[in-house]
């Protein structure tokens, strides 16, 4: 950021409007318990980032154009530490495919480290520890970067992507050039490929809804959070065999 950059003071109009975006964003996610003078501060961080990226001074209307209040409000209370804003974002959904952030990270990673399992858990786990801690000494954590002029779940899957994307192309180990699509999601099935797809989930869809309660959770546990048998066993207290 450059250190010339002076944020300049709103308006009694623009102040009324930073007042309204604050507020509204509290009514509409109440659990997310910020002071307003936390949101304040933090609304005038993000935007010293925007205009350290536009190089120029909006003015507080034009930063506000088209701003994602809720999103931001989410990244704020994930910086504040507030649990409920760690729920949401874990439960935010993404694309076309409504697939849960966890997930889409996970997809990629598929993408980029297709032969190696081991680097898929740890890319999206380092991912999850970044968003609060800097990778180095003088970097700044994930969630300190967004200034809420994007979706957050697409930004964040952008990040990931193109911080392996650098690591990728810096590693002698990878072969052939790396482009930017290379972590996108795999082009749209065919019509006939859709109906087996359908035809595959109705029948799995069938088959959970004969399992008992404590089946469904032990698949979520093993399938879903990728737990260890030895990890689901403890978390369900009974012993691992």
């Amino acid at each position: 950021m450059s250190k010339s950059l002076t944020i300049p003071e709103p308006t009694a109009a623009e102040a009324v409007r930073l007042r309204i975006v604050c507020i509204t964003a509290r009514l509409q996610l109440p659990q997310i318990a910020v002071p307003e003078a936390t949101l304040t501060a933090h609304l005038r961080r993000v935007y010293a980032l925007f205009a350290a990226k536009a190089n120029a001074t909006p003015s507080w209307a034009e930063f506000l154009a088209g701003f994602y209040a809720l999103d931001w409000l989410v990244a704020v209370g994930c910086l504040e530490r507030t649990p409920a804003a760690w729920e949401l974002l874990f439960q935010a959904r993404t694309g076309r495919s409504d697939c849960l952030l966890v997930d889409a990270l996970r997809a990629r990673a598929c993408r980029l480290y297709p032969r190696d399992e081991e680097k898929r858990e740890n890319a999206v786990s380092e991912f999850w520890s970044r968003l609060l801690a800097p990778d180095s000494a003088h970097g700044t954590a994930v969630l300190e970067r967004y200034d809420g002029k994007r979706p957050l779940a697409p930004w964040l899957i952008r990040v990931f992507q193109n911080w392996h994307l650098s690591q990728l192309r810096s590693s002698p180990r990878t072969a052939g050039p790396i482009d930017d699509d290379y972590a996108l999601p795999m082009p749209a099935a065919s019509a006939a490929e859709s109906r087996w797809h359908e035809a595959f989930l109705e029948a799995g869809r069938d088959w959970l809804h004969q399992l008992t309660d404590d089946e469904r959770l032990l698949l979520g546990l093993r399938w879903r959070y990728k737990l260890s048998q030895r990890d689901a066993a403890a978390v369900l207290k009974v012993h691992e065999g």
